[in-house]
């Protein structure tokens, strides 16, 4: 008798502390998938119903914040590249997004390509600039990330560069 009120017990307990947030952490990851599945529903049955568009621009840019949140890079650079063929956002941003999700792949050359190719159509934009020259540096590239630096620094002398560049800098200006 007294066993099996230690058994019983010992089956709540352990029901209450392993059970409960094994169930806890099954209900957040089918609220996950229920989220991605039903914004994913909502976005191509928006392509499909040209009268009716549920998303626009805006929402566009949510949906691929929502792909990178949740670092789902492919699915990222898929609508990044549908955009583009059906013209809803700016060239500019379709390739710094396109160079930041594939930087984040590690495909530096194809990351490379889209940031030459956003910095051609925005030469000064200081923060294109900037990722381009920190790719360069993460590469070890210490020549091409120097020029980029001095470029950012022609445009915009509050620009925060790294300390090792930024002595090169003053030395070659000053």
């Amino acid at each position: 008798m007294n066993n099996n009120i230690f058994l019983f017990r010992f089956y709540i307990v352990f029901s209450l502390f392993f059970l409960i947030p094994l169930a806890s952490i099954l209900t957040v990851q089918f609220l996950d998938f229920f989220q991605l599945y039903y914004i994913n529903l909502l976005f191509f049955l928006s392509r499909f119903d040209m009268k009716k568009i549920f998303l626009n621009r805006f929402n566009d840019i949510d949906l691929f914040n929502f792909y990178l949140i949740s670092k789902q890079w492919f699915l990222a650079i898929c609508l990044l590249e549908f955009s583009s063929f059906c013209k809803k956002m700016s060239e500019n941003s379709i390739f710094s997004y396109l160079a930041f999700c594939y930087r984040k792949l590690s495909y530096y050359n194809i990351a490379e390509y889209y940031y030459l190719k956003a910095i051609s159509l925005s030469s000064q934009d200081v923060y294109l600039l900037g990722a381009l020259a920190s790719m360069y540096d993460e590469m070890k590239l210490n020549d091409k990330a120097l020029s980029l630096y001095r470029q950012i620094y022609n445009f915009d002398k509050n620009y925060l560069i790294p300390k090792f560049y930024s002595s090169l800098i003053v030395n070659y200006s000053g």
